[in-house]
């Protein structure tokens, strides 16, 4: 079923960590944000061809206007862009079609559910 959410568009950056001053880990900063994004779950049979056999438990297709570029997203209302702390989703597939960008997105903290190594 598709729905309509608001949606930030991640890039990675990166910042000093704050258990080591002498290291840097990556973070993620808002980049833009989209407005009544369609998003649809994507469900078992799509992910095994999009993942040569892999099934997760949360996978999202979200297709934005535009051609934006994103190393993550999210859905604004489950993350807080100034504390960056949420759900966060992996840009696995990126498809650009005439006026409108299809993202396939992981939940980085979704399960494996079928197939890897």
């Amino acid at each position: 079923m598709t729905s309509t959410r608001d949606v930030y568009l991640l890039a990675a950056y990166q910042k000093p960590s704050p258990r080591n001053a002498h290291d840097t880990v990556t973070g993620y900063k808002v980049v833009d944000t989209i407005n009544f994004a369609k998003v649809n779950n994507t469900g078992p049979q799509l992910q095994k061809s999009l993942f040569a056999g892999d099934v997760y438990s949360d996978v999202k297709t979200v297709v934005v206007p535009g051609h934006p570029k994103a190393d993550r997203l999210a859905f604004a209302d489950e993350y807080d862009p100034d504390n960056e702390t949420g759900i966060v989703y992996n840009v696995t597939l990126i498809r650009p079609h005439s006026n409108v960008t299809a993202f396939f997105a992981v939940n980085t903290k979704a399960t494996l559910l079928k197939g890897g190594v």
